[in-house]
């Protein structure tokens, strides 16, 4: 929700705000399918830790250019394609870490 409202604020284009909404959904809807063929191959644990920390770093770099007023439309809408993506890829594992039941927080198991 923020990052269109971000682009709003910072192109003025409420057209260029709903560009960024799409490219968020595009994200999401790539990502989907691979990411529960991904959950299902690997440990939970360190797909969330290493998503978490890519979804970190790209709202980081997104906030330095911010701050900087060096924000374009194309760093945006990568930032919401991207953010979408791991997104979906956190959802399949957080699923099925939760159903898991010798798994225990993100504690060793």
């Amino acid at each position: 929700m923020a990052l269109p409202v971000v682009t709003l604020h910072t192109t003025g284009d409420v057209r260029q705000a709903g560009l960024n909404s799409t490219a968020l959904s595009v994200g999401i809807v790539l990502a989907r399918l691979p990411a529960g063929v991904i959950a299902d191959r690997y440990d939970h644990r360190n797909l969330l830790l290493v998503n978490n920390a890519i979804g970190a770093g790209l709202l980081g770099t997104l906030t330095l250019l911010l701050a900087r007023d060096t924000a374009s439309l194309w760093a945006l809408l990568a930032a919401a394609l991207l953010l979408g993506a791991v997104g979906s890829m956190l959802a399949p594992a957080e699923t099925a870490r939760e159903c898991d039941p010798g798994a225990s927080g993100l504690g060793r198991r």
